[in-house]
């Protein structure tokens, strides 16, 4: 899986970081700070996407689900794995996003029970 872990001065891990801030101001301390957190950009654009996900989720149970339980149902339920599968470098966050669920309302679900 690419990713720009040595060249975070890339003019892709910046393009990353601007669309994962989504702020349109030519200065912002979210993203000077992203640049030095040392996270590639597919690291940065799986965070967006559980942001994404927690927001559908807690909308779905009419309550915030919160970051620990939306990054634990990401991983737990797949969501983590078909990322994976689907991440390109260059893709944007909604693009992403939209694949990640696509993917997942097509999975056959098993119906056979798990042993406990």
């Amino acid at each position: 899986m690419p990713d720009n872990l040595n060249n975070f001065d890339s003019k892709t891990h910046r393009e990353v970081i601007e669309d994962i801030c989504e702020c349109r101001e030519r200065y912002c301390t979210l993203k000077e700070i992203l640049m030095q957190t040392g996270l590639g950009s597919s690291q940065l654009e799986q965070i967006k996407c559980i942001e994404k996900f927690k927001y559908d989720e807690s909308a779905k149970e009419n309550m915030d689900i919160g970051w620990d339980l939306a990054a634990r149902r990401w991983v737990d339920d797949g969501y983590a794995q078909i990322f994976d599968e689907v991440y390109k470098e260059g893709m944007k966050c909604n693009e992403i996003y939209s694949l990640v669920r696509e993917a997942m309302g097509n999975k056959i679900v098993s119906i056979t029970p798990k042993s406990p």
